[in-house]
């Protein structure tokens, strides 16, 4: 795809799934609180084979898989997803389809306990965090745990950077929601570029709230950081909604628009882009 790309002036970057991973071996997967490894018991979904960021081999594997993909010519850089942890608290407009209310931490559900992740963090603290009485709200584990997928993500941002790529992350819709969700702390990752997923229908919110979301990360992150707000089209198929949802994105200080994804993309919101592209400032930029 890339020379046909190049020949309209499109980049093309790699979208890579990183710490889940259909190939991760068993040994590798994350643990709960409950002592149960993603081989044994699945968490929402058989896809879901996080691995845990604290073993040095799993870097090593991901930075093997990155590797192959620099190799390909005329790529431009590398998207990671899920490059995070198992979710501990799901989106509240998912918790029907699961039969669940996670108006609080399940411990089958709180990922990151790793047997290794566990002795590296009692080598510093002098505790097994599975044995605390608090372990739901130790902040000392919570920010291990986050530290380690940095140290994880930094790695490997320095990779592509020396093979002169750019590298994106696709994170969930603010730093402070991420890291109280899914254990994802990407304010601290300074990529080049952030598509935040601002599924807003995920949250029972409307439009609205896809500017609110936009503005705090507006103030978080750098400005000459670009972030590329993420879309979900299947719920922005009505009317104006998808020029609604792009006119608050923008301004709330979004660069550009992601759009999930492009099986669902209908002719009717094509002609809305369309439209509202010509309409704006010609330095939005768009991505898909």
């Amino acid at each position: 795809v890339i020379p046909l790309a190049t020949t309209h002036g499109i980049e093309v970057h790699a979208w890579f799934w990183t710490m889940n991973r259909g190939d991760a071996r068993k040994e590798w997967l994350s643990y709960n609180r409950e002592g149960h490894s993603l081989a044994d018991k699945k968490a929402y979904v058989d896809y879901y084979r996080f691995m845990c960021p604290a073993i040095p081999e799993v870097q090593d594997f991901i930075l093997g898989k990155m590797d192959t993909l620099t190799r390909v010519e005329g790529l431009s850089g590398l998207h990671m997803d899920y490059i995070r942890y198992v979710d501990a608290i799901l989106p509240r407009g998912l918790w029907d389809k699961y039969g669940l209310v996670q108006d609080h931490i399940m411990p089958e559900f709180d990922y990151g306990y790793h047997p290794l992740m566990r002795s590296k963090f009692k080598a510093i603290y002098d505790y097994d965090p599975i044995e605390s009485e608090n372990v739901g709200t130790d902040s000392l584990w919570l920010a291990f745990r986050l530290n380690a997928l940095n140290d994880a993500v930094i790695r490997f941002r320095d990779f592509i950077h020396h093979k002169g790529l750019s590298i994106s992350a696709a994170v969930f819709p603010t730093p402070r929601m991420a890291t109280e969700m899914v254990r994802q702390d990407w304010s601290h990752w300074d990529l080049d570029y952030f598509f935040p997923m601002v599924y807003h229908n995920f949250y029972l919110e409307d439009t609205a709230w896809i500017r609110k979301v936009m503005q705090i990360n507006r103030q978080v992150i750098p400005r000459e950081t670009k972030i590329f707000c993420g879309l979900y089209l299947p719920a922005l198929a009505k009317d104006s909604q998808l020029s609604d949802a792009m006119e608050a994105a923008f301004r709330g200080g979004a660069d550009g628009i992601a759009f999930f994804d492009l099986r669902a993309l209908k002719r009717s919101q094509i002609m809305q882009i369309k439209k509202f592209t010509r309409n704006q400032n010609s330095t939005r930029s768009f991505r898909n």
